[in-house]
């Protein structure tokens, strides 16, 4: 006779949604990681271009010394 509870192509349906959404949440969290990444990575080069360009001027410094003496 009929059937009870959701037939084959609606199980199918809801565990392919299901899946969807799970995929789209990954694809937030990465997404969300990535940007965190390429923002610390901006953030690392600007202190090691400061840290490089320290070290240049303490060498300068440190040149222009021994040319006085």
């Amino acid at each position: 006779m009929f059937k009870e509870g959701p037939s084959t192509a609606e199980i199918e349906l809801k565990e392919k949604e299901e899946r969807i959404a799970r995929l789209e949440r990954k694809v937030g969290q990465l997404t969300y990681e990535v940007d965190w990444l390429k923002k610390k990575s901006e953030d690392c080069r600007t202190r090691l271009g400061e840290k490089i360009s320290l070290i240049e001027m303490t060498r300068i410094s440190a040149s222009s010394v021994r040319q006085n003496y």
